[in-house]
């Protein structure tokens, strides 16, 4: 199975445009759908500390989940992590990310775990997809630090079909099917052949149940 670093010269992470999108969040129950709120997600080119980065927001609202805000900074030419923090039904968690280990700030507490290897920040992977050369049976993984589990986990992606998905209104764009496992969690993905947009996501939450964020 290949293996994807951070600035590995095969991904052009430098091409990442910026982009506003909105979804729709759905709670689907075996045929049952019931739209829960929504996300908007932004991401744009920045310069932080003199470096040339990308920020990644993306707000939810809910009244059923709760609102939750998270922001990344990453680099621009590599995607290695820089920040990130989450703040939802008022607390805050920060991330900082360096060479040989990682900073949890939370409250007043404050914890340090060491790292072996180069990593990505697991808020960053819906990114990371987008830019994968993906084709027929493409698999590979990498190493992602994950700030709710707070612990490295190891992430693989897979192309396990095509499909067409609706852009917007009755539009419909041949896309990847592609299936992401979070060290067990499984989420899935569409993403537009031609331009690799994402016009899809589902979180499996169990057998019969998943979280579904799609266009209106």
């Amino acid at each position: 199975m290949a293996f994807i670093l951070p600035g590995d010269p095969s991904v052009p992470w430098s091409s990442f445009k910026n982009i506003v999108d909105k979804k729709v969040v759905i709670i689907q129950e075996r045929n049952l759908r019931k739209q829960v709120g929504f996300t908007t997600e932004r991401i744009t080119k920045e310069v932080y500390k003199s470096k040339k980065m990308i920020k990644r927001s993306q707000i939810l609202k809910s009244d059923l989940l709760g609102d939750i805000e998270a922001t990344s900074i990453f680099s621009k030419d590599t995607f290695k992590p820089y920040t990130h923090h989450i703040s939802r039904k008022g607390s805050f968690k920060k991330v900082e990310y360096f060479e040989s280990f990682i900073r949890l700030i939370q409250g007043d507490s404050e914890k340090i775990i060491k790292i072996e290897n180069q990593l990505f920040e697991s808020h960053s992977v819906e990114m990371v997809i987008r830019l994968l050369p993906l084709h027929q049976r493409y698999i590979t993984n990498l190493f992602a630090f994950h700030p709710g589990k707070e612990e490295v986990i190891n992430v693989v992606i897979r192309v396990v079909s095509t499909d067409f998905v609706k852009k917007c209104g009755m539009d419909c764009v041949e896309s990847w099917q592609v299936e992401v496992n979070f060290d067990g969690n499984i989420q899935f993905y569409w993403i537009s052949i031609n331009d690799k947009e994402l016009f899809k996501q589902e979180n499996v939450l169990s057998p019969n149940k998943k979280m579904i964020f799609e266009r209106e």
